[in-house]
C-alpha cells in the first residue's frame, strides 16, 4: 500500500475549485483570493462570492502532487502566470503535449513534464468575485429589484472562458507555455471534458 499524498496551501482563502490527474500526479490550481469579512459570512450577512475578493497582482500557484502517494508526498508549488483566473481542469497527462517540439526540452525524460488543460479567464480584476464585472453606475436592468448588498454580475461583461493550455517544467518549477489550445481561439469554453476513461492519456484530443 502507498501512503496517501497530503498538500497544505498557506494563504488559501478558497479552496482550488477544480483538479485535474494524470497518470502519476495530481494537479491543482490556486487562484488568488482572500475572505474580505469573515464575520459577515459565519453570520450570513453576506454570500461566499461577495466575501471573496480577487487578488490579480499576486501569481497564480500550481500544486503538483504524486497520485499514488509514497515517499516523495511534498507537493511540488509552481507560481504562474497574474491576473488570470483557471476555473475548471479539463485534462492532464504526464509528458510534453503531442507533437510539441521547444529546443529547450531536447533529451528531456517525459517525466520531467506536466501538460494541463482548464477553461480560463484571461480577465483577472480586482474586486468581489463576479462582482466586478459590471457597471456600478448602470441602472438595474433586471425584471425585479436586487437587494443593495448583492453584486450585480453581469454575465454579457464576463469575458470568455476558454480552453488553455499549461506546459510545465517540473524540475525548473516553472511555466514554461501557457495559451488558448490552437483551434479554440474563438470559442468559448465552459466545463470541458473528456470520456473520464482516458483521464492521465496523452492520446486524447478531444
Amino acid at each position: 500500500s502507498t501512503s496517501p499524498s497530503k498538500a497544505f496551501l498557506p494563504d488559501c482563502d478558497s479552496s482550488p475549485h477544480d483538479f485535474g490527474l494524470s497518470q502519476s500526479r495530481c494537479v491543482f490550481l490556486e487562484n488568488r483570493f482572500k475572505l474580505s469579512d469573515l464575520g459577515g459570512y459565519l453570520l450570513g450577512l453576506k454570500g461566499p462570492a461577495e466575501s471573496l475578493v480577487s487578488q490579480p497582482a499576486l501569481p497564480q500557484r500550481i500544486y503538483i502532487l504524486p497520485r499514488h502517494g509514497g515517499a516523495e508526498t511534498e507537493p511540488i508549488v509552481i507560481e504562474a502566470s497574474k491576473a488570470v483566473f483557471d476555473v475548471h481542469v479539463a485534462h492532464c497527462h504526464d509528458g510534453l503535449p503531442l507533437g510539441w517540439q521547444s529546443p529547450f526540452v531536447q533529451d528531456r525524460k517525459e517525466q520531467d513534464f506536466v501538460t494541463i488543460y482548464t477553461s480560463s479567464w484571461d480577465e483577472f480584476p480586482e474586486g468581489s468575485l463576479f462582482g466586478e464585472w459590471n457597471d456600478d453606475d448602470e441602472e438595474n436592468t433586471w425584471p425585479f429589484d436586487l437587494p443593495s448588498n448583492v453584486p450585480r454580475a453581469d454575465m454579457n461583461k464576463t469575458p470568455r472562458a476558454r480552453l488553455v493550455r499549461h506546459v510545465v517544467d517540473i524540475e525548473s518549477r516553472e511555466v514554461i507555455d501557457r495559451g488558448v489550445v490552437a483551434g479554440c481561439e474563438d470559442l468559448a469554453m465552459e466545463h470541458p471534458t473528456i470520456n473520464c476513461s482516458y483521464t492521465g492519456n496523452k492520446d486524447c484530443r478531444y
